[in-house]
């Protein structure tokens, strides 16, 4: 786990005005605010999943903390559903204070990722590759510029890789207590055994089966675990979108590993959400209406037709703690992993919001009492318990 560092994720740089944020240097990440699914209704009828609290803090703003941890210098966010309460919250956090970064919400009616993608292209606001990724991940991974790095170096040897998916390696990076072992898993979770099974059930992640070339990165097959499909739809009361088992076979032909002897094929790897991306690919994105997610038509197409001789790469990463808000389950897992101090340095003891009186102590047990709270001597707290505002 990281040391805590003195202040939370912002440098000094002597503040940039908006023409020098645009620079030929700037790291850029669009946030899509919306998710596009049902996973969390009835509750994201009234506000959107961005701005759930976890531990008392909107699950966005771990998320923003995080791309700044990693140095990103402006964050575009695209909203559709509830975007005037994105807004709004958005105006009132630390960020919006700092010269040093820039956060600017973009507006899109839309109902499929693909369409936030053509919306994020209409706006022209973005003049490199970018870190694209979802509203509800929680982490503590500081390498985030590294990928994008290799990235670019993976373009200027081969322009035509349009863009890099970014996947986890599965690992369980359990605590157990001295007295007896760790639990064995019984199905795939991202987070650790010790956490998952503290509620009797695993988390099964969006694990992947790919094919890769080791030597440049690029993609060759890529198979989900679980096909989310998005149809496209003009009214979001009729977007049909639902999980469904894929394939249990991966079929290759041999002339691939003929061409390429040195093929390798992962099941071990979870896609993380997080995508760097080029210019190039919103234009692609505009020019091929019928994409309404990257992940089922995009990168498909471009793996199975050939897309213009358009390539793809994979970018392999181990973190401390990463998990995304995928469903009430996970919800509740980071939520006490959180409590745990999985996420260090982004605990509950230390306000990284920025919010007025939300203070918190620690006790034993990962109790933490909020600013103002008083309890009785007679009130008993168990563990994993945080109270206040």
């Amino acid at each position: 786990f990281f040391s805590r560092p003195s202040t939370m994720g912002i440098k000094g740089k002597g503040g940039k005005d908006k023409q020098d944020m645009q620079g030929a240097d700037t790291f850029s990440a669009v946030i899509l605010a919306d998710t596009f699914t049902h996973d969390f209704k009835p509750i994201t009828n009234q506000a959107p999943r961005a701005l759930l609290p976890i531990a008392n803090i909107p699950i966005i703003d771990y998320t923003i903390e995080w791309l700044i941890l990693n140095g990103v210098e402006e964050i575009f966010v695209l909203c559709a559903a509830h975007s005037e309460k994105i807004q709004a919250h958005l105006k009132t956090a630390r960020w919006s204070q700092c010269k040093d970064i820039m956060i600017k919400t973009l507006f899109a009616k839309c109902t499929t990722p693909g369409d936030a993608i053509r919306h994020l292209s209409d706006y022209d606001v973005l003049r490199q590759d970018f870190v694209l990724v979802s509203a509800d991940i929680v982490t503590n991974f500081t390498g985030l510029r590294s990928v994008l790095r290799r990235h670019k170096e993976r373009r200027e040897a081969d322009p035509s890789v349009l863009l890099t998916l970014v996947f986890r390696e599965e690992e369980y990076f359990a605590r157990p207590p001295p007295s007896s072992p760790a639990p064995e898993p019984q199905s795939p979770t991202s987070l650790s055994p010790d956490v998952s099974m503290s509620f009797g059930k695993q988390l099964v992640e969006e694990y992947v089966t790919a094919v890769i070339d080791p030597e440049t990165g690029n993609l060759f097959r890529c198979q989900p675990w679980i096909s989310r499909k998005f149809t496209c739809a003009e009214d979001a009361e009729d977007l049909d979108e639902k999980d469904c088992p894929a394939p249990r076979q991966l079929e290759l032909d041999l002339k691939l590993f003929k061409e390429h002897p040195t093929l390798e094929c992962r099941s071990d790897l979870i896609d993380t959400n997080i995508v760097i991306c080029s210019l190039e690919l919103l234009s692609l994105f505009k020019q091929e209406f019928d994409f309404c997610d990257i992940k089922h038509d995009c990168v498909q197409s471009i793996l199975e037709h050939d897309v213009l001789g358009n390539k793809m790469a994979v970018d392999v990463i181990t973190a401390p703690f990463f998990g995304r808000v995928a469903s009430y389950n996970h919800y509740a897992v980071i939520s006490q992993a959180i409590l745990g101090q999985w996420l260090h340095p982004m605990v509950p003891e230390y306000d990284f919001s920025g919010r007025a009186n939300a203070t918190y102590t620690q006790r034993a047990n990962n109790v933490y009492i909020g600013q103002g709270v008083r309890l009785p001597r007679s009130v008993s707290v168990s563990r994993d318990v945080l109270l206040g505002p």
